[in-house]
């Protein structure tokens, strides 16, 4: 106990502590998840203050503590300062934040992960804000895949035979993807899709079985993939009606 290691990290969660303090969550290529203390972080005049907003990265020093390590020393590296220049980047931002938090393991290295992450937050400078549905998708399904929860978009997951848009399907979250229907008697039900919502999770697979469509079902597929996230990782995606509600207040609520 007292040594010292430095390493660079992203803020994931802020919390208050004691008087003055902050709880930071962070995600580091070399440590994965870990809860830190930023002491004196909440006062004003702190050196920390600007170190701990939501989605900073750091190089950090931090001295080893007897239930948490406590950071003596942030520089600043990025603040993805244009998520705040948009409120949809940010809530998607933060959808993405909720997906890696609901994967990322604690004290073991994580490098792809943090990379990833780093990767999504820079392409939401592009996101256009009445229409984020395609890097939303994208990114749900990135990490999906990097979590090893890729849904089975090339067999039915009923009969292990490779499916086709063409066929009637529907897309069981606890089977884990596509099933050929009709489906057996006491099977659990599943959402009936379209053939331009089985060729796009086709092409959204790695490695690709279809091309994109033309006219791309983007934003059925949201809440698709979500109800998906949500019960293979157990964790809400709480960001999700913030989004709908930022696009189109009135005429889009969250499915």
């Amino acid at each position: 106990m007292g040594g010292t290691y430095q390493i660079t990290a992203i803020n994931l969660q802020l919390q208050s502590l004691g008087e003055a303090d902050r709880l930071i969550t962070i995600l580091s290529p070399e440590r994965g998840v870990q809860r830190v203390v930023a002491p004196g972080a909440r006062k004003p005049q702190s050196p920390l203050a600007a170190r701990t907003g939501l989605l900073v990265v750091n190089q950090l020093e931090l001295r080893v503590g007897r239930s948490l390590d406590r950071i003596t020393q942030a520089t600043l590296v990025q603040t993805h300062h244009y998520l705040a220049q948009e409120y949809s980047r940010w809530v998607t931002a933060q959808y993405f934040t909720e997906l890696v938090l609901g994967q990322a393991l604690a004290n073991l290295a994580q490098g792809e992960l943090y990379h990833t992450f780093g990767e999504l937050l820079a392409d939401l400078a592009h996101l256009p804000a009445c229409e984020p549905w395609e890097m939303v998708v994208r990114g749900v399904m990135r990490l999906l895949t990097l979590a090893g929860l890729q849904p089975q978009v090339r067999l039915c997951c009923l009969r292990g035979q490779p499916v086709s848009p063409q066929e009637r399907l529907g897309f069981s979250i606890p089977l884990g993807g596509l099933v050929r229907l009709p489906l057996p008697p006491d099977t659990p039900p599943c959402r009936v899709l379209h053939a331009g919502q089985v060729q796009l999770l086709q092409a959204l697979n790695v490695p690709p079985l279809q091309p994109v469509p033309t006219l791309a079902p983007w934003r059925s597929l949201e809440p698709l993939l979500r109800g998906y996230a949500e019960y293979h990782l157990e964790r809400a995606i709480r960001s999700a009606p913030l989004l709908y509600s930022t696009i189109t207040p009135e005429s889009l609520p969250c499915p």
